[in-house]
């Protein structure tokens, strides 16, 4: 055939269908232009089109020359955000630390002081500020779904209207669903005459008393409906629409208080109304109304542009008027009316892819803690609270009422890491030392009475005055914090009574069982009560830094953050981000009931001081924290005090803030006083307290700060240097010459007489040894030496024995510390054995669920160092080259399975040390090839090599930690886009990707498009594949077009990393494997829908500048379309008796008379009628042959063979199809069917059928169940679950009463069901709006084309088979609208076709139309009998205005095939639409003087005739002899249509066949073989030239009688 390439016929079938194509077909859309030979795949039974065979290992393009080479046409270019990385890509901020207090650092002392390495190296990491690399395009990275700004405004959808949602036994009558919620204006009773022409004929008798109702829809129309009484709501007897209407005149001549509402028409209705107020109410609303319609529709026109168009005057009815008049065209300017079509479906398109006390008469001090009695511990350090009033607190002496309010907070934040209801908040309260406990007490537990409290008041100021440096335990209250395991506050609850403290539990342990018994009904009431109230404000947060949180709701008061001791696990352990140096000590027990030298000491009491030195002279430091009042830092701090206790035991906690260098000379000192208590006694220059004896505690011990209980020996006097004196395990550690020189005096024979325990809080110190010991190695100046000690890494080693809590406490500094030794240290052994621990590290962090610290340090607290002078060594290239050793097939193997699981954490490091080395050198100005040298580039790809191995190796024995891995080095890649020379990292990619190509291994398959996917989510994914402008049209050549159609080298090289992924989607759709099919159509799809979800490219020059990167999808799709007409067969193989269609060449046939053949070069389906309808009414198959048909089914068997594609992939492959033909140039597009050969453009259409089908809407109560290819059935569509089996008794098939049952509806909750709902029906219509524009683009520029052979050709049967899977598919109203609007300009441009070609057209619109004509939306109604009356006038003119030949026989038919299928086709909606269309030709100005309104109305008048024949056969179905002749007489009365007659006698043969009256059978037989004769004939007569239009029905019937046989 000329211009078209040679192609081989691979089976019978596809012989016989390419037999078929006429040479014009054949060159049609392609021309003459040579194009190189496609790669064909004999295992397929189709003509497709393949790509051009490509290597495994494309070229990899030089991205930088390149964009050096374009850099003229990209600065020209407006869209250069597409092809141009942004220049705020990366920053690097510096944000100060947020610190947790007030008073962070010590001022005086300066970190270098210190003389150790890890203080040192801790005070630099909490100063220094965050180091954050800011991505600020990395919202735009990750898949569709976790993109910025995706507005969806779903809130804004308005609801589709669908008939499928609409309750079956409710009609939608007199203006549709929008009728159901009008807004009635005015109502009340009327006298109704009848409609005229003429006043006279009305007489008073004719005038009815009904029930007037004026309502306004939601679409803006007014009607006026009627009814017999005023019991509403009912359905009206009739209505008027006011668009119908032309003005209200008063008219009294017949009737009193009368008026005349005039139609257009010149017509009108006489009403009268029962007084003249009524009379004039009702004219008065009904003007103002009509004025407004007025206005309106002016306006209307005048944005219309002033077309000229008039619409029909058409009588109203008051059965059912038409609500609007759309304009009837019959040979508009075509490209004007697609233009303003076109314009109207873009309106509104969517883009298809949320404490107080009670007055007191003496001071009480208050102390707040926590205590975790599941485990019996203290958890919390105090918090002091001073709720004493200024009066009160004026009793005390002068020294201790300087009251500083920064030092008195009354608000604190306690932290917990782990709540439970076993966590109590425990007050102690103290006051002023008096006497014993039960002494105190007494007053409080007595009736009170003016007398008593006056004498306590009185007792209260005099101790105040004299002991009010001295505090007694008193009482304490303790309240349940958490009522459940998840950590909510218990509000309920407050504090318990105040209870008694007794002296002889005041000790830890005593103290402990003591709260213990909180719960306790039976031990509680033991306990002697104090009358009084604590009341106290409890709040929660989560904030990692509450203390922040907290202070934003009050501002004016000191907030006290209270430090948490955490349990010594790695569960609670957190990072140490911020300065704390304190040290806690608790004086726990004093024994003095057996010494002699100080019999008076009784009243105990122990003062605390921290001192540096042992000097006669030396004075305590001030910095032990104060008492709330007083100054912040104070020199000294008592104990509570028990009355006349030998052996008293404490329960006080004094809080000192550590001196930032410490030495061997600082040392606690403890001073024991025996207190005075007898006020009585006391006289002027007496001293209250007498000094018992004296003990020191060394603050360190071995280096490391002393932690834990001490016991500790008494000494009655401080000699000098008396820190000599060691105390060790019970003895003094002195020589006895050194003990005389002392002449030092013990207290009981040198026996511990004091126990005292010590907590250390400091984020500067540790008492881990090898922490400890690594810190010192590395302050030594020889550890970074060439030939450095083997004490460096011995002590790296040791480090792996490190609890895991000391590793997270110190987790910051510790790797500032590991990476910056391997980043000077030159040494291979030391750097790797750094390595090794920090796997370790992150192994721990993990297994403790402790990453978030490890990523949080890669992002805010990682900075690298100003590189080593001498070595010129970087962060990143260090750990790119100890990668490299660390993943070499020879490592240790089982390393490497922690190294891949945790190789992350080494890239991230590597990525921001070359971000903030390009920031702190100045690099990132200078080209991309030039800012790295080439042995980081060297390293990076070895390291990569070697990962790409270790994956393979590993991936069998690991799966696991192979893919950890493969997505780092992913992710790492991608990163390295914006800092590298991209040509270098696509090689990587490249390489990278290729490692893993083994069809036959699944895991590495999936890795490989694991990688892709990744590339697919870079946020600058879009740039990198450089989409430039199209070429001018006046440069394009033949062989040289701007779109490149293909996935060859010359795309690949210009689109590299789509190249990279289409190349594999192509390979993965050829393997057939659902394991690799999966993972590839789901990359593509998800990488289309971020694309049109991503806020950067929502304009629509972007849209398709991006849409034409995937060109070449639009064959890989065509390619596999043979599986998804596959898949749509398998979705319907358990119902083939329905024999439903799926795709087919024209309009589908009616249940159970076949199944339709898709309109492909291949057959799909095979042959599959039964001998039922083997004479049909109707065919448009375009298999004419048997022996075509036998290959048609031999050729599907080979389909049905390969693989299908599951309804996800399908539904996939088809949302990508879309977005692409919608979004890409008409240009493009235009160039795209071009290129296409004859064979492959039925495929395309097909597609978009499948579209349809796919997306169809298939109601509310199917949300959420499993909705697949046509298996739901709603009005208007073409369901086989649904539609009834029973054959119509105006069709010749069986009579019998079958029927499928419906599919199972799951009903989900509301909420859920209208939003899926929803969303389905809004994809559904934009889905078709989408077609409707690739329809509409493809009609206009193929024209001529189509209407090759008067439309009987291939290419048309394609076309107006996606037109009418629009009508066969339920559709919402607003598509609807849009669907016929493109009817009208279909039958327009085409019209030659429906009326000079093969009947078959004309009868399936006719069908389809029909269907709609039943439809319970009104609005639907209207649009379908305008269709129909434009068919019927185009009909009308094409014969010279002679009569309506074809649509009058199709319509009959249509009708009777209808019946089948359709039993509400009798109801009183479709008698409407009869009227309807007769209201249209009645009101077609154009056609008055001729007799088309004659004809219509006998078109009606035989339609009627068919329905009164089919219930006349309902009746008669138990009488055979009646039914036969009933048969008979509309044979004979359809003698002038062949089809109809045939119709009927093979029908009343089957009747003969039921009654086993055989002969008769035959008798009808031979009459129908005798008709089909007779047709063939004249066929045959009209092929040889004879040019006389001949036969019944005037336009050709035989071929199609022939076919039917």
């Amino acid at each position: 055939m000329d211009g078209r390439p040679a192609v081989r016929s691979l089976s019978r079938a596809r012989g016989a269908v390419l037999a078929r194509l006429s040479k014009r077909e054949c060159s049609s859309l392609s021309g003459p232009t040579e194009r190189p030979p496609v790669r064909r795949f004999a295992i397929l039974p189709s003509v497709v089109l393949t790509h051009d065979p490509l290597p495994w290992h494309v070229e990899v393009p030089d991205y930088e020359a390149i964009l050096e080479e374009l850099k003229l046409q990209i600065k020209e270019d407006p869209l250069v955000d597409l092809l141009e990385f942004p220049a705020d890509d990366i920053s690097v901020q510096s944000k100060p630390r947020q610190n947790r207090a007030a008073t962070c650092f010590p001022e005086s002392t300066s970190e270098k002081e210190s003389g150790n390495l890890l203080v040192e190296e801790c005070l630099k990491t909490y100063k220094s500020p965050e180091n954050v690399v800011c991505y600020n395009y990395k919202d735009y990275s990750g898949d569709f779904q976790h993109l910025p700004k995706v507005d969806l405004q779903r809130h804004l959808l308005v609801p589709h209207v669908y008939e499928v949602d609409l309750d079956t036994n409710k009609e939608e009558e007199n203006g549709g669903v929008a009728s159901q919620m009008a807004t009635v204006l005015k109502q009340g009773w009327l006298h109704k005459g009848n409609f005229t022409n003429s006043s006279n004929s009305v007489t008073m008798k004719t005038f009815k008393r009904r029930y007037f109702e004026l309502s306004r829809r939601e679409d803006g129309t007014h009607v006026l409906q009627f009814h017999k009484d005023e019991r509403l709501p009912r359905e009206p007897k009739g209505a008027i629409f006011l668009d119908s209407c032309l003005g209200v005149v008063e008219n009294s001549r017949i009737r009193r208080h009368g008026f005349e509402v005039k139609m257009v028409d010149g017509g009108g209705l006489l009403l009268a109304a029962e007084s003249a107020g009524d009379m004039d109410s009702w004219r008065t609303t009904l003007n103002s109304l009509l004025q407004s319609h007025f206005h309106a529709a002016m306006k209307a026109d005048d944005n219309d542009g002033g077309d000229g168009q008039k619409r029909p005057d058409v009588p109203d009815s008051p059965l059912e008027p038409p609500e609007s008049w759309p304009q009837l065209e019959l040979a508009p300017d075509s490209r004007s009316q697609a233009e303003t079509n076109w314009q109207r479906r873009q309106d509104g398109r969517l883009n298809i892819f949320t404490l107080d006390a009670e007055t007191q008469v003496e001071p009480f001090f208050i102390s707040l803690s926590l205590y975790d009695m599941r485990t019996n511990r203290k958890i919390s350090a105090d918090f002091h609270v001073d709720l004493n009033s200024t009066a009160t607190r004026g009793f005390l002496p002068r020294d201790q009422q300087v009251y500083d309010n920064s030092n008195c907070p009354l608000q604190a934040v306690f932290t917990i890491s782990d709540p439970h209801p076993d966590i109590l908040l425990v007050a102690r309260i103290e006051k002023v030392l008096q006497g014993s406990v039960a002494q105190c007490t007494e007053p409080y537990l007595k009736p009170g009475d003016s007398k008593t409290a006056q004498k306590v008041l009185k007792q209260a100021r005099l101790v105040c005055s004299h002991l009010g440096h001295y505090r007694m335990p008193f009482a304490w209250a303790a309240r349940q914090i958490f009522h459940d395991e998840s950590g909510h506050l218990d509000r309920k609850l407050g504090f318990s009574a105040l209870y008694r403290q007794e002296a002889t539990r005041i000790g830890h342990d005593d103290f402990i069982r003591q709260i213990s018994d909180f719960h306790r009904q039976e031990k509680i009431t033991k306990l002697q009560s104090i009358p009084g109230t604590l009341d106290i404000i409890l709040e929660v947060t989560r904030s990692e830094n509450p203390g922040h949180s907290f202070r934003k709701a009050n501002r004016r008061q000191p907030l006290c953050e209270i430090d948490e001791f955490v349990p010594e696990c790695a569960r609670f352990a957190r990072p140490h981000l911020f300065y704390a140096n304190r040290l806690y000590v608790y004086p726990r027990h004093l024994r003095y009931d057996a010494q002699k030298i100080f019999p008076k000491a009784r009243n105990l009491a122990v003062c605390v001081e921290f001192r540096d030195s042992d000097e006669p002279n030396a004075q305590p430091l001030q910095c032990i924290y104060g008492k709330p009042g007083s100054l912040v830092f104070t020199r000294s701090a008592n104990t509570a005090i028990l009355h006349h206790q030998l052996c008293p035991h404490f329960w006080d906690e004094i809080k000192i803030e550590l001196p930032l260098c410490l030495h061997e000379k600082h040392h606690l000192l403890f001073t024991f006083s025996h207190v005075s208590c007898d006020v009585s006694k006391w006289r002027e220059g007496d001293s209250t307290e007498l000094k018992v004896g004296h003990a020191w505690l060394p603050v360190l011990q071995d280096g490391r700060v002393h932690t834990g209980e001490a016991q500790l020996f008494v000494a009655t006097h401080l000699p000098s240097g008396y820190l000599a004196l060691r105390q060790q395990q019970g003895t003094i550690s002195v020589s006895r010459e050194k003990h005389l020189e002392l002449d030092v005096k013990w207290l009981d024979g040198v026996k511990p007489l004091f126990t005292v325990g010590t907590r250390l809080f400091s984020t500067i110190y540790t008492q881990d040894p090898h922490l400890h010991d690594f810190f010192l190695q590395c302050h030594n100046p020889q550890a970074m030496a060439q030939s450095a000690p083997s004490g460096l890494i011995d002590s790296i080693k040791d480090l792996h024995e490190i609890k895991p809590q000391v590793m997270i406490h110190f987790l910051p500094t510790l790797l500032n510390q590991l990476l910056r030794l391997i980043t000077l240290s030159i040494h291979e052994d030391a750097s790797i054995n750094t390595a090794r621990f920090l796997v370790h590290i992150i192994h721990q962090c993990q297994k403790e669920s402790c990453m978030m610290y490890l990523h949080n340090y890669v992002k805010c607290i990682f900075k690298v160092e100003v590189q080593d002078q001498a070595s010129g060594r970087t962060t990143h290239e260090a750990l790119a080259k100890v990668l490299v050793v660390l993943l070499d097939p020879t490592f240790d193997s089982s390393f490497v399975e922690k190294l891949l699981k945790h190789i992350w954490f080494f890239y991230e490091l590597i990525h921001k040390s070359m971000v903030q080395y390009l920031v702190q050198t100045g690099l990132n100005s200078v080209p991309r090839g030039q800012r790295f040298p080439a042995s980081l580039h060297e390293a990076l790809k070895s390291g990569i090599l070697n990962a790409a191995r270790r994956i393979m190796q590993r991936q069998r024995e690991v799966p696991e930690e192979a893919r950890i891995a493969n997505r780092s080095v992913a992710t790492f890649l991608t990163h390295c886009f914006s800092l590298m020379d991209r040509g270098f990292v696509f090689c990587l990619f490249n390489n990278y990707a290729n490692t893993f190509s083994h069809p036959d291994n699944k895991t590495l398959m999936e890795m490989k498009f694991e990688v892709l996917q990744t590339l697919g989510n870079y946020e600058h994914f879009v740039p990198l594949n450089l989409p430039q402008r199209p070429m001018p049209k006046e440069k394009q050549t033949t062989q040289n077009t701007c779109w490149h159609m293909r996935v060859n080298e010359a795309f690949c090289r210009r689109h590299f990393p789509v190249g990279l992924i289409l190349r594999e989607l192509g390979v993965a759709l050829c393997e057939g494997s659902t394991e690799l099919r999966r993972p590839a159509i789901s990359m593509l799809h998800g990488l289309i829908t971020k694309h049109a979800l991503d806020a950067r490219y929502a304009s629509q020059d972007r849209q398709k500048r991006i849409a034409t990167l995937y060109l070449p999808v639009l064959s890989l799709i065509q390619e596999c379309a043979h599986r998804i007409v596959s898949m749509s067969l398998g979705l319907q193989q358990d119902n083939l008796n329905c024999k439903e269609e799926v795709f087919s060449s024209g309009p589908p046939r009616s249940a159970g008379l076949g199944l339709e053949l898709p309109a492909f070069p291949f057959h799909a389906g095979g042959n599959l009628r039964s001998s039922e309808s083997r004479i049909s009414v109707a065919s448009i198959d375009s298999v004419s042959s048997i022996a075509e048909r036998r290959s048609t089914l031999d050729c599907s068997s080979l389909v049905l063979q390969q693989e299908k594609l599951t309804k996800t992939e399908v539904r996939s492959l088809l949302l990508v199809f879309l977005y692409i033909v919608r979004h890409i140039p008409p240009d493009a597009l235009l160039a795209y069917w071009k290129q296409l050969t004859p064979a492959n453009i039925p495929g395309f259409f097909s597609l978009l059928k499948m579209c349809v089908k796919l997306f169809k809407y298939c109601g509310k109560n199917h949300h959420g169940t499993s909705t697949t290819l046509d298996q739901s059935h709603h009005p208007g569509s073409r369901s086989h679950t649904t539609a009834l089996v029973r054959r119509s008794q105006t069709l010749p098939t069986r009579r019998s009463a079958h029927g499928m049952p419906r599919a199972a509806r799951v009903r989900s909750p509301d909420g859920v069901e209208v939003t899926g709902a929803l969303l389905a029906a809004h994809l559904s219509t934009e889905v078709c709006l989408n077609i409707l524009d690739i329809l509409d683009l493809f009609t206009t520029h193929h024209k001529e084309q189509l209407l090759i052979d008067q439309g009987d050709n291939t290419l048309m049967r394609n076309v107006f088979g996606v037109y009418l899977a629009f009508l066969q598919v339920g559709q919402s109203l607003a598509a609807q609208a849009h669907i016929f609007a493109a009817f009208h300009l279909f039958l327009n441009q085409f019209k030659l076709a429906f009326f000079r070609g093969r009947v078959a057209m004309c009868e399936a619109l006719c069908v389809e139309v029909l269907r709609c004509s039943c439809s319970r939306l009104s609005d639907v109604r209207s649009h379908a009998c305008l269709l129909l009356h434009l068919l019927m006038r185009l009909d009308f003119e094409l014969t010279g205005r002679t009569g309506l030949s074809r649509t009058h026989t199709q319509i009959v038919v249509a009708v009777s095939r209808l019946m089948a299928e359709m039993p509400e086709l009798g109801e009183k909606r479709f008698q409407k639409a009869l009227t309807l269309l007769n209201c249209y030709a009645a009101g077609d100005n154009s056609v008055k003087e001729s007799d088309f309104c004659h004809q219509v109305g006998e078109l009606t008048r035989r339609v009627r005739d068919v329905l009164a024949a089919t219930a006349l056969m309902e009746q008669q179905r138990q009488d055979p002899d009646a039914l036969v002749e009933l048969h008979c007489r509309l044979a004979d009365s359809y003698a002038g249509v062949a089809q109809l007659r045939v119709a009927w006698l093979d029908s009343m043969a089957r009747l003969h066949m039921d009654g086993d009256d055989y002969p008769e059978a035959a008798m009808c037989n031979v009459h129908i073989a005798a008709i089909i004769a007779e047709c063939l004939k004249r066929e045959a007569q009209q092929h040889r030239g004879s040019g006389e239009e001949n036969g019944l029905d005037g336009k050709n019937p035989w071929r199609d009688c022939g076919e039917i046989y």
